[in-house]
């Protein structure tokens, strides 16, 4: 599906994480670096955590890597 759907006019992000709260905050970050909004408060660290955050793109490189490496894809 992110393979077919993964466009220039409609990017995905991944957020990778076994922590909710984590993968949660970094979904908030993602949005908050999108918009441009009023009153942005240069303080707040809004920069997601790049272990976490993925682009559609490289996810699509690392699900490839993964599949020529092991022969089949495990997802």
């Amino acid at each position: 599906m992110l393979k077919r759907r993964h466009n220039t006019s409609a990017p995905w992000t991944v957020i990778r994480s076994m922590d909710k709260h984590l993968c949660r905050l970094n979904a908030m970050k993602v949005i908050l670096n999108a918009v441009h909004y009023e009153k942005h408060d240069k303080v707040l660290d809004v920069v997601p955590d790049e272990k976490v955050v993925i682009s559609g793109a490289r996810e699509i490189e690392n699900m490839e890597r993964q599949r020529l490496k092991s022969g089949k894809f495990i997802g």
